[in-house]
């Protein structure tokens, strides 16, 4: 692999992040250091009004624009609608934090299959669809990186930055990231 400049924060100056799970807690923090570091926003995630919210605030201390999509990920359709509207209003994606994941806690058997199947979709196959729409689209990406943490015992998420010319992304957002 060819080796290129690495993806900091301030290369994101001005550029596009798209933050699944955007309405609150690692989410909202992801959102909240990158609109620090000068980043637009594209936030995703089922509470519109608490991402508004959060975009307002960011918006008037930061001075970054910011896209609120109120999108279910268990719906497999979501990837494919949240990419043609991005595409439809010129938004290329930068940095993508896959951060929407859910889960519940007791026995498998106990649990109707369509909340495994729902887990599954937002959990796996909607990090897949977004790496793929987002920032796998080119050809030219020298080297990804994943960032896959375990909250409770759940996938808290993976990061993809479109990589045109960069070596790759450390999953940290310094100064300050929340762990």
């Amino acid at each position: 692999m060819v080796a290129g400049p690495r993806l900091t924060l301030e290369s994101l100056r001005g550029a596009w992040a798209l933050v699944t799970g955007a309405s609150s807690g690692i989410g909202a923090e992801y959102c909240a250091q990158l609109a620090a570091a000068g980043a637009h926003l594209v936030l995703v995630a089922r509470r519109r009004d608490r991402m508004e919210a959060l975009a307002d605030e960011l918006g008037r201390r930061h001075g970054t624009r910011a896209l609120v999509v109120e999108l279910d990920l268990r719906d497999a359709s979501a990837p494919d609608n949240l990419s043609r509207l991005l595409s439809a209003r010129g938004v290329r994606i930068k940095l993508l934090v896959n951060n929407a994941a859910f889960g519940h806690w007791g026995r498998f058997e106990d649990l109707p299959a369509g909340d495994h199947e729902a887990m599954v979709r937002v959990n796996l196959q909607s990090v897949v669809a977004c790496a793929t729409r987002f920032s796998l689209i080119s050809r030219d990406i020298a080297e990804r990186s994943d960032q896959c943490g375990l909250a409770g015992g759940l996938p808290a998420g993976a990061i993809h930055g479109d990589l045109r010319g960069h070596k790759s992304i450390h999953p940290q957002l310094q100064p300050g990231a929340a762990r």
